[in-house]
């Protein structure tokens, strides 16, 4: 230690703030002299114009206190021995892995390289170099200085372009959130009232649990009192989240069109119809030409008849069920989806089906059976809900929206929801 050194003893428990346009560096010992020599070495010493903003801490446990006060620090010079044989050790793991600071460099100096090792050292703790002090000349410490300035810079350079980013991606994700979450009142706002709809059919629930913000599925309702007539829907269109939803409004703008201002009650006549407003729709936007995107939907749509009692049924690769008689059958609808413009000649047929007063009436997308859960995390598959429906004829229809919302959730337990869920009951009067 022949080198120029100047003593400058700063207690650690006052030790300013960092001042502007400083590079602030901390060293650690225990040894008196080793502040003295290393801070009258480093007196002059200048990095990219900026001089040095040194403090000191005799022990670890002082390291440490500073170190929480002022994480800023560029670098830190480290004694291995103070208070116990591997408290700098101790030091670097607090600065690493309690503090999780990646930033600071970290060299150590000992007097007794036997203590620690330099090869074990280097392999088993996150440290910028090793040094002996008998070795750490002036002009080596200020190398090694400016070798971990400069480390640091590119280092805290990078770490702000990435905080940078991260806060645009923030607001930027926040944005899109909100968009979202309005896009959620405006579906929700074409969606029929609940209410409208018990107006009607006072035995009935609608359970509709969207796997994201916006949904795929929707259902769709209408009712005219002369003659009595009821329509209901329930689709099931490709895709969930944004584009499921930007579909369903497609969808729904279109449904409402052909049975509200075109007048077809016809439900064969209004799938047809659906189908190639749809396919239309869909070359317009791929400008003539066919999509090899396959958007489209699936759905349930039964026309009413309240004087006749009588359903028609039509469906795009979804079936309804009728529990009548104690009894629960199931109607397939055709196998084809609406829109798809890959498929052509479709057809889809209009069915007939007798019912009595008490009977009940479930339309439904296909989220809850192929929902992934159990004990054995599989789907939970037609034959169980088929199994699930009848076990629902002991309860009143108002009960029926609390038991399906306790079997999904029961059912999904701790596996994530894969798809929108909907599910129309009616007792028919």
């Amino acid at each position: 230690m022949q080198d120029d050194f100047l003593f400058f003893e700063e207690d650690a428990e006052s030790a300013p703030v960092q001042e502007l346009g400083k590079w602030k560096i901390l060293i650690v010992d225990d040894e008196a002299e080793v502040h003295q020599v290393t801070k009258l070495a480093l007196a002059k010493f200048r990095f990219e114009d900026k001089p040095l903003d040194i403090h000191s801490a005799h022990s670890a446990k002082e390291a440490k206190q500073l170190l929480v006060r002022h994480p800023e620090f560029a670098m830190v010079l480290l004694d291995v021995v103070m208070e116990t044989e591997d408290a700098g050790l101790q030091v670097v793991n607090f600065i690493r892995n309690d503090l999780s600071n990646r930033l600071i460099r970290i060299v150590l100096r000992t007097g007794q390289p036997g203590v620690a090792p330099e090869e074990f050292v280097i392999n088993n703790y996150d440290i910028d170099d090793y040094k002996s002090k008998t070795e750490l000349t002036a002009q080596k410490l200020q190398t090694t200085l400016i070798a971990s300035l400069r480390a640091y810079r590119e280092l805290k350079r990078i770490e702000d372009i990435v905080n940078e980013r991260t806060a645009e991606l923030a607001e930027r994700n926040q944005e899109i959130l909100d968009s979202i979450r309005y896009a959620k009142r405006i579906q929700s706002a074409i969606l029929p009232d609940v209410e409208a709809i018990r107006r009607v059919y006072p035995d009935s629930f609608v359970f509709f649990q969207p796997k994201d913000i916006v949904s795929g599925d929707f259902y769709w309702f209408s009712h005219n009192p002369n003659p009595n007539q009821s329509i209901f829907a329930s689709i099931d269109c490709t895709g969930h989240g944004v584009p499921g939803a930007l579909m369903s409004i497609i969808g729904y703008n279109i449904l409402s069109r052909l049975i509200v201002d075109v007048g077809l009650t016809d439900p064969g006549e209004i799938l047809m119809a659906l189908d190639h407003r749809i396919k239309d729709f869909l070359k317009n936007e791929s400008g003539g030409e066919v999509s090899p995107i396959r958007d489209g939907m699936d759905l349930s749509l039964c026309v009413i008849h309240q004087d006749k009692k009588q359903i028609e049924f039509a469906g795009a690769n979804q079936p309804v069920y009728l529990f009548k008689d104690g009894a629960l059958t199931e109607f397939d609808g055709d196998h084809n989806p609406v829109g798809d413009v890959m498929i052509e000649n479709k057809v889809f047929t209009t069915r007939a089906i007798p019912f009595e007063p008490g009977s009940r009436l479930y339309l439904f997308s296909d989220g809850f059976v192929d929902q992934f859960g159990g004990d054995s995390g599989k789907k939970y598959t037609y034959k169980r809900f088929k199994e699930f429906i009848v076990n629902l004829q002991r309860y009143p229809m108002k009960d029926q929206l609390i038991e399906c919302k306790y079997e999904f959730e029961k059912w999904k337990g701790a596996h994530r929801q894969i798809d929108d869920v909907s599910i129309i009951g009616i007792q028919l009067p």
